[in-house]
């Protein structure tokens, strides 16, 4: 899993036109949080961390930017989904 979570952070930094303002390597406290998610959540939850860095003007993630995804992240599907929004 943790390389799963490596490769999908290298991609953000690769393909992301904001990737370049990041840190070209995850750190591995973030590594490890994101490696207890499903390999499908992972590039979700950390689109949504790298914006919830950017924001605190940070060019690396942190684990509290890994949880302030994960309630983000939360959601059903169809109609039902975009009423939790």
């Amino acid at each position: 899993m943790m390389t799963i979570v490596k490769n999908q952070y290298q991609q953000f930094i690769e393909n992301n036109p904001a990737g370049f303002y990041f840190e070209q390597k995850i750190r591995e406290d973030v590594a490890e949080k994101l490696s207890f998610y499903h390999p499908r959540s992972v590039r979700k939850v950390l689109n949504l961390a790298f914006g919830l860095a950017a924001i605190q003007q940070r060019n690396f993630l942190i684990v509290e930017d890994v949880r302030g995804s994960e309630n983000k992240n939360r959601g059903g599907i169809g109609f039902m989904g975009s009423l939790n929004n």
